[in-house]
């Protein structure tokens, strides 16, 4: 009796099962970690595993499982090492690429992408262990498989040491009826221009968008010496575009299109803006969370109402608003990944 199919049959069970006990304790805050938390071992989700590890393990893991999985079908007959790893390479490849689409949720990272090469490299390597060529490579194989774990454990852990172990914070959270609030422009040079972003010059008029905040007109009748006349908060704002007498800005998602003739002339009121909502793609709050890690404090799912899932694609809109900063340790307000 043969009994490679069930030597293979169990190998892939043993990684699967594997790859279960990996999500479930070091990837999480996936769909899949999600759906696994009686798997969950205290001893193991107490490890902080490395970024190499942590994110390139679910593609390695894939790309065996295929591997052994179609040798299991075929024998080396019908499907030669090189052609097995060949077309494993292509169809763990294509999910990856598939990432770049709607199709599929997650993320693309090339990185990935080299992980697939080298584990379908391994792949022919072990499959064709009575060739030659795979008899002289075995050791210069273990030897770069060890050099390269240990020094991509090292420096992503080294660089990035703070990033395993978060600081809890509390965060700051808008509303959507605070963002899609009336507008209200702010005459004089009152308003300082905090962190400037894209600047737009249309006649006699300098445009320049205060990131996150809004944006202000400068009069540039006398260009060796600009006027501010008036700010026109916009929370969100980072990008404008001019046509005609309207301005045309984001407000996070949203877009903005007011009258910059009223507002010049100070006849604007209420009639003279106008906003299409979800327009543009949700933002990622933990843009924001700058410096030393930070993480959402309280149980998961407690700011759900303020955050779209992660790994969903498209993104999901929040139901009650989105974070937009935090409270930081020593209790000052950081907005917008400000420190």
């Amino acid at each position: 009796m043969n009994t490679l199919p069930i030597r293979y049959l169990s190998t892939c069970i043993a990684l699967i099962s594997i790859s279960l006990l990996f999500y479930a304790n070091f990837r999480s805050e996936t769909f899949v970690g999600l759906q696994l938390g009686l798997l969950q071992i205290g001893t193991l989700t107490s490890i902080q595993l490395p970024i190499f590890i942590s994110h390139s393990t679910p593609s390695i893991l894939q790309t065996l499982i295929l591997g052994l999985c179609l040798r299991s079908i075929w024998n080396r007959k019908a499907l030669s090492s090189i052609k097995l790893s060949g077309l494993t390479l292509s169809i763990t490849t294509a999910f990856e690429l598939l990432q770049l689409t709607p199709l599929m949720a997650g993320y693309y990272d090339w990185l990935d992408i080299l992980g697939l090469i080298v584990v379908s490299s391994f792949i022919y390597l072990i499959d064709s262990i009575n060739s030659p060529l795979s008899l002289k490579l075995k050791r210069p194989v273990k030897i770069f498989f060890s050099i390269s774990l240990i020094s991509g454990a090292y420096i992503t852990s080294a660089g990035s040491a703070d990033l395993y172990d978060p600081t809890p914070v509390t965060p700051i959270t808008l509303t959507w009826e605070e963002l899609r609030a009336d507008i209200h422009p702010v005459y004089g040079n009152e308003t300082a221009l905090t962190r400037p972003g894209k600047i737009y010059k249309k006649d006699n008029y300098l445009y320049i968008v205060d990131q996150y905040r809004g944006f202000h007109i400068f009069d540039l009748s006398d260009e060796s010496s600009p006027i501010q006349i008036v700010f026109i908060p916009i929370i969100g704002a980072l990008d404008i575009s001019i046509n005609n007498d309207h301005a045309y800005i984001n407000s996070f998602n949203d877009l903005v299109t007011i009258d910059v003739t009223s507002v010049l002339d100070s006849s604007f009121d209420q009639s003279k803006v106008s906003r299409t909502e979800y327009v543009f793609e949700q933002h990622n709050y933990w843009e924001f969370f700058v410096g030393d890690s930070y993480t959402l404090e309280g149980e998961s799912g407690k700011y759900s109402d303020f955050t779209h899932r992660q790994y969903s694609y498209p993104r999901t809109v929040p139901e009650k608003g989105i974070i937009i900063g935090f409270y930081h340790p020593n209790g000052r307000e950081i907005l917008f990944g400000e420190l």
